[in-house]
């Protein structure tokens, strides 16, 4: 699967909102399947930017739905630096476009960088 850092950015605009949820067949994310989005969990999970397990829930009864939990500290940030829209749009056009490869260090820097540039600009 690949990484969608649109839906990376919805998923953790959800968890800012409300964090500690189930996604099941009634919460969605535009039209990514389930499975992308348990995947995106997962690497949120392991990147540090959402607490909880890097596993899922076994039980066949549960095993449609899987957990969004709390921002960590460096979630929060990512949450802070990208909630603008105007400011991520103009990021998924500068770097984000689906030709280039980028990382996800390079565009959280640029957002911080440009929230930077806005709050303290050049006289």
């Amino acid at each position: 699967m690949k990484r969608d850092m649109g839906l990376v950015r919805d998923i953790l605009l959800y968890a800012a909102e409300k964090p500690n949820t189930l996604v099941s067949d009634e919460l969605t994310f535009g039209n990514h399947s389930r499975e992308l989005v348990k995947y995106h969990i997962k690497i949120l999970v392991q990147a540090g930017l959402l607490d909880g397990e890097d596993s899922w829930m076994t039980d066949p009864i549960h095993s449609h739905r899987c957990g969004i939990g709390n921002l960590t500290w460096l979630g929060n940030e990512f949450v802070d630096s990208a909630k603008d829209s105007s400011i991520w749009n103009i990021a998924m056009e500068k770097i984000g476009k689906p030709a280039v490869s980028y990382s996800f260090s390079i565009i959280f820097e640029w957002l911080k960088a440009e929230a930077n540039r806005r709050l303290f600009p050049t006289p």
